[in-house]
């Protein structure tokens, strides 16, 4: 009963990892690290965005010292279903750029995940690829906070959990069987 029981529970684990409803950002650079004069390519896609949302904004932290921001492309998913959007450096912060987009009503959102767009650095010394986004926000049509709690993800993330699961369960059928 026991092997039934952790196959099951790999399982259920495999399962609730792979359709996790949580909003997430994911940030995907184009390389792994970057040397001085580099253009540093950052893909920014949102997960899950909750059906209600019609308003997103967030501040994407970068390492100052080693970076200088360019411009933020929007992609063209939201360039056609958005009623506004900006992208700027943080007028506070240099390390910050404050990304916003709005859409006239939730029904306007152009998917629940979709390609927000691409911002485009300049590595001013060696830089390994890492951001962080800070003060994530969602709001309905009428303004009101949308209750969620983002994670900020790598794109391969599920898959590693799913493939790790599996992993996990043939390694104790295979140890069950060996007895």
């Amino acid at each position: 009963m026991k092997p039934l029981t952790t196959l099951l529970t790999s399982l259920l684990f495999c399962c609730v990892s792979a359709h996790s409803q949580a909003t997430s950002i994911n940030l995907n650079t184009d390389k792994g690290s970057y040397d001085a004069g580099e253009t540093v390519l950052l893909d920014v896609s949102i997960v899950d965005i909750d059906a209600n949302a019609a308003e997103l904004g967030f501040d994407l932290l970068f390492d100052e010292t080693a970076l200088s921001f360019d411009n933020f492309d929007f992609s063209t998913d939201i360039l056609s279903s958005a009623f506004f959007y900006a992208a700027d450096l943080s007028f506070f912060d240099n390390n910050i750029v404050e990304i916003f987009t709005l859409w006239f009503d939730s029904a306007d959102l152009p998917a629940s995940s979709f390609s927000l767009g691409q911002a485009t650095f300049t590595a001013t010394s060696a830089f390994d690829g890492d951001f962080s986004i800070l003060d994530f926000y969602l709001a309905d049509a009428f303004g009101n906070d949308i209750d969620v709690t983002p994670t900020s993800v790598p794109a391969p993330a599920t898959g590693g959990l799913l493939l790790l699961a599996c992993i996990f369960a043939a390694l104790k059928r295979t140890r069950i069987m060996g007895k």
